[in-house]
Parts: C-alpha cells; sequence; structure tokens
C-alpha cells in the first residue's frame, strides 16, 4: 500500500488546472560560438566552459509545486512585489506614509 509509484500517479492527477503548461529554460551561460564548439570538438573548451556536471546526480522526479492561484513561485514573488508597491505608492502619494 506505500507503493511511491502509485503515490506518484495521484500526485499527478492532483495538478491545477490553473497551472498551464510549465516551461523551464536552463541557461548554461555559454556563447553561440562556445556551444558550437562544445558541439564539434568538447575537448577544444576549457576553464568555464567545460561543462563539469555530473549527469548521475539529476534527479528527474522532482516536480515545482504551486502556489496561490496556480502561481510558480517567482509569478507569485512578481505579484507580492507589485501588490505592496502601489500600497507604497497611494500611502506616499495620500502623504500618510512618508519615505
Amino acid at each position: 500500500d506505500r507503493d511511491p509509484s502509485k503515490w506518484a500517479a495521484a500526485a499527478k492527477t492532483r495538478q491545477s488546472p490553473l497551472a498551464g503548461n510549465v516551461d523551464y529554460v536552463f541557461d548554461d551561460g555559454l556563447t553561440v560560438i562556445e556551444r558550437k564548439q562544445k558541439a564539434k570538438l568538447p575537448a577544444f573548451l576549457s576553464g568555464s566552459a567545460k561543462s563539469q556536471a555530473d549527469t548521475s546526480t539529476i534527479r528527474g522526479d522532482l516536480v515545482a509545486d504551486k502556489l496561490l492561484f496556480g502561481l510558480d513561485a517567482d509569478r507569485f514573488q512578481l505579484l507580492f512585489i507589485a501588490i505592496f508597491g502601489l500600497l507604497a505608492l497611494v500611502g506616499s502619494l495620500s502623504g500618510t506614509v512618508t519615505f
């Protein structure tokens, strides 16, 4: 009854309809020329351009949780900053809040 695959399947069914498609893009920090060199001649790259990542340690079972209203952490932070920014603006324009 404690089979992890059953729990994982149940967790996938709890996706919020507001979540939408999540697309994660990770920048490797390389220039276009360095990417071409890495593809054609990986031994040519050295220093920070040479990947030292251990791909065997990358986990595939992690899933990002959704926050309030199906927002991810970045969008929630932007919403939080925008709301309190507007409150600070209104307060400072009304004269009750001084900075």
